[in-house]
């Protein structure tokens, strides 16, 4: 019995609520212009071919212009959707499915920086700090104003080679203007009122027209502070949590976005609805590619629970969410700080005299992570923090608390770049490093496909796994349609990312729809959204010799009640697989194997 033909055999509410660890329906990621050419475009691919695989989509920037020198996330007008792809009455038809229920919308709220070109900005170009929005933008002296120092300058993160200042005159004056990320994304100020009501537009609108999820870019940027590395500071998370109440008042979850060391993912996750899961499309990787599935099942011990899953993006393939702490890496000071040695501790009494951090991570904070002892003894955290009993024990001496340690060893992520540009044809290098203008373990430029080597079996099982653990998964259009490295458009635009960004013509979206490592994925994605075995409350991660089981089914047994269950069995270096999924009778049914996209 196929994956359909299962499903079949049940009725599915499409406008149920999901709890529990079914935390949201599958999302499609997607450019409106690159995959369909419009936003009505998207809909009809929704509600055509995709329909029943997804609930949501999350629609990258569609705001005025949404071809800009970053594919749409430097807009100079972001209240405003660009003519050429629609109108917010084609978001608002996008947030609705066929039947009348409601369709999530997730959209891009861009709190960091405006476009060089914006109205605002322009005006301070030419008046200067006579501008009445001249509040609105970071300059050098915005942070520093007595100054910075080497040192100061030195400790700024930045995903970019070199300085994040461009010098621009405004208003006659040479001035040193804030520039995270490129010349033409100036960065704001969040401490000026016309920032607020700028960003409080943005998402107004955004809900208005039926967006319920906001996605913010490159929040962690937001709170620039001297001393710090202005990367994640405090002003950013209490940014956070005033434009998380402001979503909420509109009916609106926001998902943060930071990419930096996995205990930042944890952290963050108090403060806001969402996170990524960033760390799991190097670790599927590197358990596909290596049959090592140890850092895998670590981090699964550890993670957060309200994620949104990904196998790839927009951006590339991060690596240095599964990496150490410090040494460039965002968040680097702080993490490096934290470093706490408590010498002679006897009793659970002495934790309260363990020094606090602005970070915050102590050990009564009970925040996962890994403790050594004398000895060399090592003992790792879960959420439930320590026992007392463990303290009254006199091994206690010299405690360190470790928040450095990567998920992989830096060897390991180096033998990972060097396997994926290896499997994509050495085209990931050529799209990496200078070529996208970014530090060169930030992230690897690569479709996923091309990552495992275009492999359909591993590619399928990679997207199997993502699938079957807890969190809402999401799907970019270039990796649903199993694409490969688009190196005509690298060598056209000159930007890293855009490998993984291509254009698909009509012919193209439904050449690819037919295609079997396609079709299976779709088909995966029926039943991760339809089976009610999805509504488990419990859900079981087992390591093997070789490989995982993973397992959704209730453990409670009620008469008259059948407890559906579904299973993912597979082994990693040879990429075998089985998916099992219980029939209408309960009865449980091989539904999807390796064999589906490789008979061989």
């Amino acid at each position: 019995m196929n994956i359909d033909e299962l499903l079949d055999g049940f009725t599915f509410d499409s406008d149920r609520p999901h709890g529990g660890f079914d935390q949201a329906g599958p999302q499609l990621i997607c450019y409106a212009d690159r995959l369909a050419g419009s936003i009505a475009g998207v809909k009809e691919l929704l509600d055509g071919p995709l329909a029943r695989a997804f609930d949501g989509v999350h629609l990258l920037p569609f705001f005025t212009p949404f071809d800009g020198a970053d594919a749409g996330f430097d807009p100079t007008d972001h209240t405003s959707v660009d003519p050429r792809l629609g109108s917010w009455d084609d978001v608002r038809a996008l947030s609705r499915k066929p039947d009348g229920t409601k369709r999530s919308v997730m959209a891009d709220v861009i709190v960091n920086h405006m476009s060089a070109d914006a109205p605002q900005f322009l005006d301070v170009v030419e008046r200067g700090d006579e501008s009445p929005t001249a509040g609105m933008f970071l300059t050098l002296s915005s942070i520093y104003p007595d100054g910075a120092t080497e040192e100061d300058l030195a400790r700024i993160y930045r995903p970019r080679p070199g300085l994040p200042f461009t010098p621009m005159t405004l208003g006659g004056h040479k001035r040193l203007v804030w520039t995270t990320f490129t010349a033409q994304q100036v960065d704001l100020d969040i401490r000026d009122d016309a920032t607020w009501d700028y960003l409080a537009e943005v998402i107004t609108n955004l809900t208005e027209a039926g967006v319920d999820y906001l996605r913010l870019d490159a929040v962690g940027y937001v709170g620039k502070e001297a001393g710090t590395d202005c990367f994640m500071t405090e002003s950013a998370s209490d940014f956070i949590e005033r434009l998380r109440a402001f979503a909420h008042e509109r009916g609106a979850e926001i998902l943060v976005e930071v990419h930096g060391h996995h205990s930042q993912q944890i952290d963050i996750a108090d403060q806001s609805d969402w996170v990524y899961d960033f760390a799991l499309p190097p670790l599927i990787l590197h358990a596909l590619t290596t049959g090592d599935l140890e850092p895998l099942d670590h981090w699964l011990d550890i993670r957060p629970e309200y994620l949104f899953t990904v196998l790839d993006t927009h951006d590339g393939i991060g690596v240095i969410d599964v990496g150490p702490a410090g040494g460039g890496t965002p968040g680097g000071d702080d993490v490096e700080a934290a470093d706490t040695v408590i010498d002679d501790v006897p009793s659970a009494d002495d934790a309260d005299d363990i020094p606090e951090h602005e970070t915050h991570l102590t050990v009564e904070d009970r925040i996962p992570g890994v403790l050594t002892f004398g000895g060399g003894v090592s003992v790792i955290l879960d959420d439930d923090g320590l026992d007392e009993e463990m303290w009254d024990d006199e091994v206690w001496d010299d405690v360190t608390i470790d928040r450095h340690s990567g998920l992989l060893e830096p060897e390991q992520i180096d033998a990972l770049v060097e396997t994926i540009h290896r499997n994509s044809g050495e085209t990931s290098r050529a799209a990496t490093g200078a070529a996208a203008s970014n530090l060169d373990l930030y992230q690897v430029n690569c479709t996923f496909y091309d990552a495992l080597g275009g492999d359909d079996r591993r590619y399928l099982l990679a997207r199997l796994i993502q699938l079957f653990l807890p969190g809402a998964p999401q799907v970019y259009y270039v990796g649903l349609l199993a694409g490969h490295n688009d190196m005509d458009l690298l060598a056209r635009t000159g930007v890293g990312r855009d490998v993984n960004r291509h254009h698909y013509t009509p012919d193209e979206v439904t050449e690819n729809l037919e295609r079997p490592v396609v079709q299976a994925q779709l088909a995966a994605l029926r039943l991760r959204r339809e089976h009610p075995g999805f509504r488990a409350s419990s859900v079981s991660t087992k390591p093997t010799a070789d490989g995982m089981i993973i397992t959704w089914g209730d453990t409670e047994e009620f008469e008259g009640i059948i407890n559906h269950r579904v299973e993912l069995r597979f082994t990693a270096l040879t990429a075998e697989f089985a998916v099992s999924a219980s029939n209408a009778a309960g009865e449980m049914e091989v539904v999807l194997t390796h064999a589906d996209v490789d008979p061989t």
